[in-house]
């Protein structure tokens, strides 16, 4: 009888315990995801939500056994209301512009350009010690990067930008790149529901396997040229998505997104 110990893996990444905080202060941040997360049920009903998640390059940290390390990340869930009194305007979107808005401002204010953009956040810590929290938030300008010794505000964007908006639709390639949690958390929204009920379908992540599956999920092929003679290199976000989210091309090219197509 064979005495090798012949064992097979379970399939699950033990998640590290007791990560490092980002330290509490001043720290640059960029803003790299946003997600019209639709109507969620809330101690006040249901309420519309957004879910904003802000990456800290400058604290890498390992959050799973095996895996590289990620910047470490805050993430925030607000209503998603522009009323002068609400969070997500009073504690973010007028910081981050650094102005206050008037309410037809406010209305018709489109966020997503946000998305992708550097900041500088103060960190906070949570009584208990569990969290880092954003107790304020201003743009990443010319007089507070000098504090960063930095001389520039161009600052690689390590995570893939992450965009979904509602009206881009459950079964859309947009929908299927979302992080999983993401997904599900959306599937039970009040519009999820209602989608699913009506007999809608649900997209499905990509497979990782090249042209194929970048044809399933409606990007184009790896390399392949989209509008303006650009050709994409990141295919974790299609470039409708990127216009969508507010990026131009010359963005796209700087942080390495895209490239210019040679004649």
């Amino acid at each position: 009888m064979n005495n090798i110990n012949f064992t097979a893996p379970t399939g699950d990444t033990k998640r590290i315990e007791n990560v490092e905080l980002i330290p509490t202060g001043m720290q640059i941040c960029t803003l790299y995801s946003m997600i019209d997360f639709g109507h969620q049920e809330t101690n006040f009903g249901l309420k519309p939500q957004i879910k904003l998640a802000f990456e800290f390059p400058d604290h890498m940290r390992i959050f799973y056994e095996g895996n590289e390390a990620k910047p470490a990340s805050v993430f925030e869930k607000e209503m998603l209301s522009m009323n002068a009194k609400s969070n997500l305007r009073k504690k973010f979107i007028q910081p981050m512009i650094n102005r206050i808005m008037t309410d037809d401002e406010a209305a018709v204010y489109n966020i997503s350009q946000l998305l992708g953009k550097h900041y500088v956040a103060t960190i906070s810590h949570s009584p208990d010690g569990k969290w880092a929290n954003i107790q304020s938030i201003c743009p990443l300008d010319e007089k507070n990067m000098l504090m960063f010794g930095l001389t520039s505000p161009n600052i690689p964007i390590i995570n893939k930008l992450q965009f979904f908006h509602l009206s881009q639709g459950f079964h859309s390639a947009e929908f299927g790149f979302l992080p999983r949690k993401i997904r599900e958390g959306l599937m039970t929204s009040s519009e999820g529901q209602k989608h699913k009920l009506s007999g809608g379908t649900f997209a499905e992540p990509p497979k990782t396997d090249n042209s194929s599956s970048n044809a399933m999920a409606g990007a184009p092929p790896q390399g392949s040229a989209v509008p303006n003679g650009l050709i994409m290199i990141d295919q974790a976000v299609t470039y409708d998505a990127y216009i969508k989210a507010g990026w131009n091309d010359q963005q796209l090219i700087d942080h390495g997104k895209a490239k210019r197509n040679a004649p």
